[in-house]
């Protein structure tokens, strides 16, 4: 079983206003509407003891409150749509060949924990998958059955945590053209519009943390990481009009939440919006 083009738009709350979403590589063949679309993944967010899960199914069927997955039917607040060509567990202990000192990764399992110190003490948290941090020290593997550590921050005020580091990949993230592109940002229905020049390129819906001043401001940073790992950070020029991020820990979106990024969007829209808008990208807060 798979979802058309059309249901998997739906089931990842994407709206395309052009035959093609160029900036989400998971839609660039602009299959028409008939034809299998990429599949789709949920991610479970937490079981009892509130932490992030380690389970991961196809999503076969999407309905107004719940996916119908190869595990069963389950609510939607309990999971994460990912995309299944961004999932790429480790199929061993052995780390990416590619992670070094100072390189940008991101979880590529369904979540990592972290730890204070290599090899001992209890977990101090969890980064979901999508999270993203760098990398600022390795530890190699004692023997051939350790596993290999790194120290992980998401930013430089950031003490250093560690985690085992076939947990992560390294990550490259596109960087926008310079063409005209602009952003509405709608807080009444908690949805964003992308724009490439006048043209309407996709629009999403957001969970907001927070109030956002309305008005017109611009994009004036783009971080690949930000405190707590969150993912694909845009700056809205000065604090009254907060910031854009990447959300690994809810399916909240449309909705409003607690804390965090005051635009909150799943991993894959805020991947897609971080390498569409440059830096001094426009942004009509309404």
């Amino acid at each position: 079983m798979s979802l058309n083009r059309r249901d998997f738009l739906k089931a990842i709350g994407i709206s395309a206003a052009v035959a093609c979403f160029h900036p989400l590589p998971a839609l660039a063949a602009c299959t028409a509407d008939s034809a299998p679309a990429p599949e789709l993944l949920a991610r479970w967010l937490r079981n009892h003891a509130d932490q992030l899960t380690d389970s991961v199914a196809p999503i076969w069927a999407v309905y107004p409150d719940s996916y119908l997955t190869a595990l069963g039917r389950i609510e939607k607040q309990h999971v994460q749509p990912i995309l299944a060509q961004d999932y790429r567990p480790p199929a061993s202990i052995q780390p990416d060949p590619h992670i070094s000192t100072g390189a940008v990764v991101q979880v590529a399992a369904p979540s990592a924990r972290l730890y204070a110190q290599p090899r001992i003490g209890g977990i101090i948290g969890v980064v979901g998958h999508g999270g993203i941090g760098q990398v600022i020290d390795i530890l190699p593997p004692g023997n051939p059955r350790d596993v290999t550590w790194i120290a992980v921050i998401s930013d430089n005020a950031q003490r250093p945590v560690w985690s085992q580091a076939h947990l992560w990949s390294p990550l490259v993230a596109g960087q926008p053209a310079a063409d005209e592109r602009s952003l509405v940002i709608d807080t009444v229905r908690r949805r964003l519009t992308a724009y490439e020049r006048d043209e309407a390129v996709f629009s999403a819906p957001f969970a907001s943390a927070g109030d956002l001043s309305p008005g017109r401001t611009s994009v004036s940073d783009r971080a690949m990481t930000r405190t707590g790992f969150i993912p694909y950070a845009l700056s809205l020029g000065d604090p009254a009009h907060g910031w854009i991020g990447g959300a690994w820990h809810h399916n909240q979106f449309g909705g409003a939440v607690t804390d965090g990024a005051p635009v909150q969007l799943p991993i894959y829209t805020a991947r897609a919006l971080y390498e569409f808008l440059p830096v001094g990208a426009a942004v009509h807060i309404l």
